[in-house]
């Protein structure tokens, strides 16, 4: 297939020839023709084809030596193109393509036009007529002098004499001139101008004789719309759709394939590649290529949709044809996570909404610790505050606190905290005899005991307490034992009396309860004291 906008098209009276720049398209040779025959009269059955030979060497001469080229310039002179021409005409009468008899013919049709005039005197074909007789010439005349600008009157008429009519609208006094197409001037033609039929080549509307210049060529209609050429082989004069796939004046733009849709590749939906406008064409209807025509051919272009790799698969049916790409969210199978400290520990889902989600504490529940078994500032630890009570602090011997004085045969107790992590607690336990009786102890009923029972009971899932009693001071002269969660444990001391002495016999003692292993609890525990009088020890 030949591309449209390759082809030049040129013609000579009504013979329309397409040519490929630079490669010539014949017809099967003619056979050669010999003899002396005058070129285009005669009723030899030779000079039926000289119309048509002349036709397609003058097609082949505008092919190669356009004229519009030929500007006056050094190499593209009259003399120039006349010398173009010449090697064409002498190879197509060499091959037999054009009759010998006929070279001077296309020579004179040829030198008579304004390729390779200098421009400024605007040369143009001048059309004359007799008024007697009728007979008809033409020439190429200027209209201006050199300047380019001063107006020259060689083409006007003379009345009585002859008629005379530039005409602007072709190169060749033959165009001009050659009103009934019969390659020759003669009485019978007008005398006026003659417009180029359909299919010769031209620049403007005025040039042809259809009032129509399209593509370069005389046209049968205005040939508007898109997709439609007068210029293509095989119909070159005639307004006629561009092929389809063929763009040849370049009217379709880029069309943009949005909506349409390749496949997923892994988790990536991409859509179709637009179609540059290097690419659009013509439908061969009378109109560009439709994405809806084009686009589900195109390849993979940009990516449209990504599906997350942890939460997220594409959704069967989806990034093909015009259905977009879609993603199906895996939220209810990706399992939860659990993170945070005490009451700021959350469990949420791995997964929400399609997106991978990141755990996350919530630290607007954490609050000042308290002891109550519950990590409240959700720092990992449970109850490692600094708490208090109505005995604290009493942490060390300084601070001791001192109990309630128990008397005779008195039993008292508190119920303090021994918090976690570390907390002690000192307290001094004073004794008093409040009883007047002896329970005389020696021969002379002089002497008397007291017994002191400390005991301490540790609340269920506290640990294990230590329960120190020092008689010598604080932390000195100690007696210590160590009790579980949940059970008692107790120390006791012997104190030696006097019966009937000037004051109560009166003692003290501390006590110290630590946790073992750093055992505490939230949870008060009991520590109970008993003073017994009388006793013997």
């Amino acid at each position: 297939m030949i591309r449209a906008d390759l082809l030049a098209v040129f013609a000579f009276g009504t013979l329309a020839v397409p040519v490929l720049a630079g490669i010539v398209l014949l017809c099967a040779a003619a056979p050669a023709w010999a003899g002396k025959t005058t070129c285009l009269t005669g009723s030899a059955p030779e000079v039926a084809g000289d119309r048509d030979a002349i036709g397609a060497v003058r097609a082949l001469v505008d092919g190669s030596c356009d004229c519009a080229t030929f500007d006056n310039s050094p190499g593209k002179t009259h003399a120039d193109y006349l010398r173009c021409a010449r090697d064409i005409l002498q190879t197509e009468v060499a091959a037999g393509h054009l009759r010998k008899a006929c070279s001077a013919t296309v020579k004179s049709l040829l030198a008579r036009s304004i390729c390779g005039d200098n421009p400024s005197l605007h040369r143009l074909p001048c059309v004359k007529k007799t008024t007697s007789g009728g007979a008809v010439s033409c020439s190429i005349k200027p209209t201006t002098k050199k300047d380019g600008v001063t107006s020259v009157t060689t083409c006007e008429s003379r009345a009585g004499k002859f008629a005379q009519v530039l005409c602007s609208g072709s190169t060749h006094c033959m165009d001009a001139a050659d009103s009934n197409a019969d390659l020759r001037l003669t009485a019978s033609d007008s005398g006026a101008c003659t417009l180029p039929p359909n299919g010769r080549t031209c620049v403007a509307d005025g040039e042809c004789a259809s009032d129509h210049c399209v593509d370069g060529v005389c046209c049968d209609d205005g040939c508007t719309g898109t997709c439609r050429a007068c210029d293509l082989a095989g119909s070159v004069g005639t307004c006629t759709n561009v092929p389809a796939g063929f763009d040849p004046d370049d009217e379709c733009g880029a069309i943009a394939c949005d909506g349409f849709f390749s496949s997923f590749v892994g988790r990536t939906c991409f859509d179709r590649a637009d179609v540059p406008d290097t690419a659009a064409s013509c439908d061969g209807a009378g109109a560009c290529q439709t994405a809806t025509a084009v686009c589900p051919s195109q390849p993979a272009g940009d990516s449209q949709t990504a599906c997350d790799a942890s939460c997220q698969v594409p959704t069967a049916g989806t990034c093909t044809g015009t259905t977009a790409g879609a993603c199906t969210n895996l939220d209810s199978v990706q399992g939860n996570s659990t993170c945070g400290n005490g009451v700021c520990r959350v469990t949420q889902a791995n997964c929400i909404g399609g997106a991978p989600h990141t755990c996350t504490p919530n630290s607007g529940a954490a609050s000042t610790e308290v002891c109550d078994g519950i990590d409240n500032n959700c720092d990992g630890v449970i109850d490692n505050g600094a708490f208090s009570d109505a005995a604290e602090p009493n942490g060390d011997c300084a601070h001791a606190v001192t109990l309630t004085t128990v008397g005779s045969d008195q039993t008292l107790n508190v119920h303090p905290t021994l918090y976690p992590f570390g907390d002690v607690d000192y307290f001094r336990i004073p004794m008093l005899e409040t009883d007047s009786t002896c329970a005389c102890c020696d021969f002379l009923c002089t002497k008397e005991d007291y017994r002191l029972t400390v005991t301490l009971m540790p609340p269920a899932g506290a640990g294990t307490y230590r329960l120190c009693v020092y008689t010598g001071g604080c932390d000195t002269g100690g007696t210590c034992t160590d009790v579980v969660a949940g059970t008692s444990g107790s120390i006791q001391v012997g104190f030696h009396g006097l019966c009937f002495g000037l004051s109560p016999d009166s003692y003290e003692v501390f006590a110290r309860i630590t946790g073992v292993g750093g055992a505490g609890s939230c949870a008060p525990y009991a520590l109970e004291y008993s003073f017994d009088a009388g006793v013997c020890l």
